[in-house]
């Protein structure tokens, strides 16, 4: 029970990502929205989350994971309500931010708590749960957010998202224990978490309106110059306050490290696919936003599918050699996405997006593995939190990369539209002029294409990661046994094996 709750707070936080997603090109035309700003309805649930994951997983190793998980989920459950009466864009994305704050808490106690229930033997296998419901979610709010868009108006989908929301607070009140004693004593560090908003914001912000401002404009220089030195002052302040909100001694441990070097990097691919794939298949494949969530549905499956295995090879899957295969596949599945074509059949999409979903899965539920191994328990609250930041910083990173090299692509391409913004509107304006239609439709994909390389860039640089690692691993290895004595040598006594029903240790 405990981890049917766990695993429906994490389906319930990517579900209230993704239930918008077929729907965000008609949040874009019923707001008056540019693709910036639509870009910043999700971008502003990653970066707020990605900011306060490392707070509430240090409140959770200070406090009461089950009362955070309570008061996340509760205050979820309100900002999703406040979503469906959002009547401009600067107050939807101020309900994704509220949404998102509810969303840190559940997301970086859900995986504490699971691991604490969870035996060794069986932790592989948790977190690959974990991660399936993640894959189901995605899948379900596919479905739901695009029938819903379709016949109810994308406020809808926040209804049904605060319904899910009173659901979960149900399940965890009557499924998690109650509180126990607190293993740490210590304070929080407020100045460290607004330092680390302020840098994440600050970069983000520069990367999502830098082609609309300008990327020489003051405004865009101040905000990539303010960004560096933030996160200079970050470290600074965590190595030097004696209760950090951030563990930097942790990364002085090689798996720790370099695993979550790898969540930042091979999580940005999956930011692009889901802010451009369902204005791709919106604008040149004129589909609906019903239609939209259907097709997106092998991405999901795929991402199942690669959970499932994950956590059915258990410590096997947590090796650098499964790690390396899975980001492999993430770097495969999304060059493909970049040879998607406006004529594509359905087929040949959903196998792509197969791949990619496969791809990220296997590799979240290994990932998540072994970084959460790699730490004692009284660290999980704290390291859950990093881990989810890293994996949020990517998504977010994925989703403006993308939404920049896409605007900038078309801007330059395609003059009639005379700014960045392109909508499925944009198409459907142009259905009798046919040759600017098409000019519009070129330009658009290529920019599709050239965001996918762009962002399938940074999983490939992961991989040497793991390839340098799994060097360093053999090498220890073979430096260890060089120091055993060889067969022959004396070892003593030998060694009495006891009778059944004796007792002795061997």
């Amino acid at each position: 029970m405990v981890l049917l709750a766990m695993g429906w707070g994490q389906a319930l936080v990517v579900l209230s990502v993704q239930i918008l997603v077929p729907g965000l090109p008609e949040v874009s035309e019923d707001l008056d929205a540019s693709l910036s700003d639509v870009q910043w309805v999700l971008i502003v649930f990653g970066v707020t989350n990605a900011s306060l994951v490392p707070l509430a997983g240090r409140l959770g190793d200070l406090f009461d994971r089950r009362t955070l998980f309570l008061v996340g989920a509760l205050l979820f459950t309100l900002a999703s309500i406040l979503g469906s009466r959002a009547f401009n864009v600067e107050l939807l994305i101020a309900s994704r931010a509220a949404q998102a704050v509810g969303a840190s808490a559940i997301m970086a106690n859900s995986l504490a708590i699971a691991i604490d229930v969870s035996p060794p033997e069986k932790r592989a296998f948790a977190i690959g749960f974990l991660v399936m419901m993640i894959g189901a979610g995605v899948a379900l709010a596919l479905v739901l957010g695009g029938f819903l868009t379709t016949q109810f108006g994308w406020e809808s989908t926040f209804l049904v998202t605060a319904g899910f929301g009173a659901t979960l607070l149900a399940l965890a009140l009557a499924a998690l224990p109650q509180a126990s004693t607190p293993k740490e004593k210590g304070s929080i560090d407020w100045l460290g978490a607004a330092i680390l908003s302020a840098g994440l914001f600050s970069l983000l912000l520069a990367i999502t309106k830098g082609q609309d401002w300008g990327w020489t404009s003051g405004r865009i220089v101040l905000l990539f110059v303010s960004a560096a030195p933030l996160a200079l002052l970050f470290v600074a302040r965590e190595l030097r306050t004696s209760h950090p909100l951030v563990r930097l001694g942790l990364f002085t441990n090689r798996t720790f490290a370099v695993s979550n070097a790898q969540a930042l990097l091979g999580f940005v691919p999956m930011g692009a696919f889901y802010i451009l794939f369902p204005f791709y298949l919106q604008g040149p494949r004129s589909y609906s936003a019903q239609e939209t969530g259907l097709i997106m549905l092998g991405f999901p499956a795929g991402n199942t599918l690669g959970a499932i295995i994950a956590g059915r090879l258990g410590r096997a899957s947590s090796s650098s050699v499964f790690i390396t295969a899975s980001l492999v596949a993430i770097a495969v599945g999304f060059l493909l996405m970049a040879g998607i074509e406006a004529e594509s059949g359905i087929a040949d999409l959903l196998w792509r997006m197969f791949i990619c979903g496969f791809g990220i899965g296997a590799f979240q539920s290994a990932n998540q593995n072994l970084v959460m191994s790699s730490v004692s328990m009284e660290q999980r609250g704290a390291t859950s939190g990093i881990l989810n930041m890293l994996q949020n910083v990517g998504i977010n990173v994925g989703t403006a990369v993308a939404g920049v090299v896409l605007g900038t692509v078309v801007a330059n391409q395609f003059t009639g539209l005379g700014d960045s913004l392109v909508t499925p509107g944009d198409f459907a304006r142009l259905a009798g002029q046919p040759e600017q239609r098409q000019a519009l439709s070129d330009a658009f994909m290529d920019g599709v294409s050239r965001a996918f390389l762009a962002t399938l860039a940074f999983a490939a640089l992961a991989i040497p990661l793991s390839l340098f690692h799994r060097r360093r691993e053999l090498s220890e290895a073979t430096a260890s046994l060089a120091k055993v004595e060889p067969a022959g040598a004396s070892l003593g006594p030998p060694i009495e094996r006891p009778l059944p029903g004796q007792s002795g240790d061997l």
